[in-house]
């Protein structure tokens, strides 16, 4: 998925979802209060969140694969 999309996904949780409170709280704190530095720096980290997400889901992915693929080996048919 690409940034553009990452980007258009949390647009739209915001829109339907609203914000994640913790990371929301993050954001406004590292902004010093300021509300639309932290809108924009909570778009940056929840799209860092969500690429880092899909990431640790690819390896785990392909982890899974590889000691399926090894026990197949010891199992007989």
């Amino acid at each position: 998925m690409s940034d553009e999309n990452l980007y258009a996904r949390v647009v739209e949780e915001l829109t339907t979802q609203g914000p994640v409170r913790g990371l929301w709280a993050k954001a406004y704190a590292e902004s010093n209060g300021n509300h639309e530095a932290a809108r924009a720096l909570y778009l940056r980290l929840r799209v860092t969140q969500l690429a880092d997400e899909r990431l640790a889901l690819a390896k785990d992915a392909r982890r899974q694969g590889k000691s399926e693929s090894r026990w197949r080996e010891y199992v007989v048919i």
